[in-house]
């Protein structure tokens, strides 16, 4: 037995260019209408010329027509050689011959000599037809035979007694045809060989005016493999481009500055790690060398140990809540859609920060639609409230007011909260949202690290909800939460 070994080659799969794309469905259209034109242009000037051919033969026949004469007794054609000298030519001449009624021959050219012409057919009424023939001499010709009625001369002399009947004649004309065919295969060549060129041209401009119409294309490729993370700043030009690529250049015009922001954020989120962990770490290696050096004081140990639970306390709080925001935004956790009484979840979210509220006489006051159920994850709304009340309490002055509002417009409830924060600006509310921002620049506080905000819009983006913040007319701070659904609109898992 023998072995047969198979081998696979696997052919580059080469991606699709709208270069070559546009050229060859612009040159498939092209040559698509130069085919159609040349079909057309051939068959009008073949027919023409055929025509002009059959017409020139036609008009020598029915000049012999003419010429033949019928008496009382007798037939002639009264033909002379000298007016039509192309019947004796004794090179490439041409031919003639008429026929009686009876079949006999009344009259044929010279150039015949003994022999005679087809009739293709034997026609009854007067009329006439075209054929293709061989000539007597070998040579593929031409013809045209009309079936005539002889004209009757000497009439004054013919009484109605004596009238004669006429008679029905036949007359072949013809000749060669290869100066048609030379003339039809000239015309032919000459019209391809122009579609030819056209088309090599048309090739060549189409090339040409497809590279100058997509460089443009190239050189926003050039310019966007040249793109790196340091140059994210750099926007394209839009006034000088071409109007169909605007709006992809405003797309990505747009790209870039998200891409931007999105690094920067990333920079300062990683700063702002830093700094946020480093304060509680600095801390601890302070403590550890104050405990060195007073191993033996107990009351330097209890401080100690107390600072350290603090601290990592803090430190806890902080990489908890990164891990938890991590999960958000990776989706890693599991909704559990149910009914729920969303006043009485609003009231059990205050109930864990009104001991903080209580210390700085902050009020609290729910205000709109008493009693409403909605259709969400129990637990992550929860979530989103006990941020969204802490942050309140956390960053409200003393003896203010915290407003919980619900409202309901349609199928749709929206939550909103309305506290005063000190010092809070409209361009604050841009960076909100942002990883461990806070509008103390020294970062002062031990339980808040700027993840509240950002945990609250990942929460709810998981439950298809809409995060907003404002500043109202009295300058309080609104936090809103859209899109909450009733139970008989049910949002899905």
């Amino acid at each position: 037995m023998g072995l047969v070994t198979t081998f696979k080659f696997h052919l580059p799969n080469h991606p699709p260019s709208i270069e070559r794309r546009l050229r060859r469905t612009t040159l498939v259209a092209v040559c698509g209408v130069l085919l159609i034109a040349f079909l057309v242009l051939d068959y009008v000037v073949v027919h023409w010329i055929a025509s002009e051919f059959d017409r020139a033969q036609m008009a020598k026949a029915s000049a012999l027509v003419t010429l033949t004469k019928q008496y009382s007794d007798r037939v002639e054609l009264d033909f002379a050689d000298e007016f039509m000298p192309e019947f004796e030519a004794p090179v490439n001449p041409e031919y003639f011959q008429v026929w009686l009624e009876n079949g006999d021959t009344l009259e044929r050219s010279r150039s015949l000599k003994p022999k005679d012409l087809p009739r293709p057919t034997r026609r009854t009424k007067p009329r006439h037809a075209f054929f293709d023939l061989s000539l007597p001499d070998g040579r593929a010709g031409r013809a045209v035979e009309i079936v005539f009625l002889a004209q009757i001369e000497d009439k004054e002399n013919i009484t109605i007694l004596n009238m004669p009947r006429q008679q029905q004649l036949a007359i072949v004309v013809a000749r060669e045809r290869e100066s048609l065919d030379r003339s039809l295969w000239v015309v032919q060549f000459s019209l391809l060989t122009a579609v030819l060129v056209i088309i090599v041209l048309i090739s060549w401009v189409v090339k040409h005016a497809v590279n100058i119409g997509l460089k443009p294309l190239h050189e926003i490729g050039l310019r966007m493999r040249n793109l790196d993370a340091g140059k994210l700043h750099d926007r394209f030009e839009i006034d000088t481009q071409p109007r169909e690529l605007r709006p992809l250049i405003e797309q990505f015009n747009g790209l870039l500055g998200r891409l931007e922001s999105s690094f920067q954020r990333e920079q300062d989120f990683s700063a702002d790690v830093a700094h946020e962990l480093g304060t509680p770490v600095a801390e601890l290696h302070s403590l550890a060398e104050v405990a060195t050096r007073w191993p033996d004081d107990h009351q330097v140990l209890t401080n100690f140990f107390h600072d350290v639970l603090g601290a990592s306390k803090q430190m806890q709080y902080i990489i908890n809540n990164l891990l938890a925001l991590a999960r958000c935004e990776k989706g890693s956790f599991d909704l559990d859609y149910q009914p729920v009484e969303l006043s009485a979840l609003i009231d059990s979210a205050w109930l864990r920060v009104r001991k903080e509220a209580k210390m700085k006489s902050i009020r609290f006051v729910r205000k709109g639609v008493p009693t409403l159920q909605v259709y969400t994850s129990v637990n992550e709304l929860e979530l989103i409230l006990n941020n969204i009340f802490s942050n309140a309490v956390a960053y409200s002055p003393p003896h203010s007011e915290i407003l919980a509002l619900i409202a309901v417009d349609g199928g749709n409830a929206t939550f909103r909260s309305y506290n005063f924060a000190e010092n809070l600006t409209h361009y604050d509310l841009n960076k909100m949202f942002d990883r461990l921002w806070r509008k103390d620049p020294f970062r002062s506080g031990e339980h808040h690290a700027g993840l509240g905000l950002p945990l609250v819009k990942a929460y709810a983006h998981a439950l298809n909800l809409s995060v907003t913040v404002a500043l109202d007319n009295d300058g309080r701070f609104c936090l809103s939460i859209n899109g909450l659904k009733s139970p008989m609109k049910k949002q899905p898992s």
